[in-house]
């Protein structure tokens, strides 16, 4: 069991309430979870932390924003934001994720340049007011061998001046090395932002789910091990009775694939899911569900990896479209 930590923003009094339903039908211990008994509501009170325990696996969290739902997978103790991954909702436009560095950049490095391109000519102006105090230094020396009276007086005014050219020299070299920094600084700035356009892009391919194109399935089937390295939506026609043996995912990582499965006008084709190993998925209460044969039926059938195995599920049978005005 982990412990997940959140703050919801909002008007200080204010409050509401997230739900937490599990998107797997168990852990991956094997123990049996159900959308019913196992959704964790939470009540929270606005900018207050507040917790919710939920065992290891796929979650989804509904009550952030309206109807709107995300997805999370969670692996020990763990902040709310750390898991949802930049906090972007699903289906965020890839235009706003732009916008967002664009606009990073022009907040902080245009004013790192700023501050360099100061520092550059404060550095100049320190240079040529050094230039200026050793000449007056040397002119000063020049007076004081020409005049026998003012010589101690002039030697004076020479060295003072002298000490003032060195100090002007020493502190245009600091700034010297101060818009070198800041030019180094502005420049990782921009790298930066560069790296985080291209994470925030990634991510945002990771929350959208390829639709791979649309197949017949009889016999023995075999998914390549890039068929089944993210969540994807598959549309398949049985034509005959198919058993589809699937390879392992990819470790560490928990995602969902979406089967839109259906009949041919024959119908009565029967399919069987079973790990690498040879062994059948893993069902709710070890019962596979019961597909819809009926000629040209299509049901929908979910596979979620979990990093160590495949968990099957179905989402909905003999789909068509509602004449009804629902409840």
């Amino acid at each position: 069991m982990s412990t997940i930590t959140f703050t919801v923003d909002g008007q200080d009094g204010k409050g509401g309430r997230l739900t937490f339903k599990p998107r797997a039908m168990s852990t991956a211990n094997g123990e049996i979870i159900t959308p019913t008994l196992s959704a964790r509501e939470t009540i929270f009170r606005s900018n207050e932390p507040a917790t919710v325990d939920l065992p290891d696996g796929a979650w989804r969290v509904t009550g952030l924003d309206g109807s709107r739902f995300v997805d999370i997978n969670v692996d020990g103790d763990a902040d709310l934001k750390d898991l949802i991954m930049f906090s972007i909702p699903p289906g965020t436009p890839a235009d706003t994720l732009t916008d967002a560095v664009a606009s990073w950049l022009t907040a902080h490095a245009a004013d790192v340049l700023d501050d360099a391109g100061a520092a550059r000519d404060t550095a100049t102006a320190a240079a040529t007011a050094a230039s200026a105090s050793e000449s007056a230094a040397g002119a000063s020396a020049t007076a004081a061998a020409g005049s026998a009276s003012g010589a101690s007086g002039s030697a004076s005014t020479a060295s003072t001046k002298a000490e003032e050219a060195s100090a002007s020299a020493a502190a245009a070299a600091s700034s010297a090395t101060a818009a070198g920094s800041a030019k180094t600084a502005a420049e990782s700035a921009r790298d930066a932002a560069v790296a985080a356009k291209a994470a925030a892009e990634s991510a945002r391919d990771e929350t959208v789910i390829a639709v791979a194109a649309s197949s017949d399935w009889s016999g023995a089937v075999s998914p390549s091990s890039a068929d089944v390295s993210q969540s994807r939506w598959w549309k398949r026609r049985l034509t005959g009775n198919a058993t589809v043996t699937l390879p392992n995912g990819v470790a560490g990582k928990a995602y969902s694939i979406i089967i839109e499965v259906t009949q041919d006008a024959t119908g009565g084709r029967s399919l069987v899911f079973k790990q690498s190993g040879g062994s059948q998925v893993s069902w709710a209460y070890g019962v596979t569900p019961v597909m819809s044969t009926s000629p040209n039926a299509r049901d929908l059938w979910t596979l979620t990896w979990t990093g160590s195995e495949w968990i099957g599920g179905i989402g909905a049978q003999a789909l068509a479209i509602g004449t009804g005005t629902g409840v």
